[in-house]
């Protein structure tokens, strides 16, 4: 299975975004069986 994420923030929330992705990232990788695809509006 195939998942797209777009992340997408206004630029002077910079810091929360970075918050997010570090922890989203960990929590996408307990997804054995999906290819999680993801970009950001940087």
């Amino acid at each position: 299975m195939r998942a797209r994420i777009f992340l997408s923030w206004c630029h002077r929330d910079r810091p929360l975004a970075a918050a997010l992705l570090a922890d989203l990232a960990p929590a996408l990788g307990l997804f054995t069986d999906v290819d999680v695809e993801w970009w950001q509006d940087s």
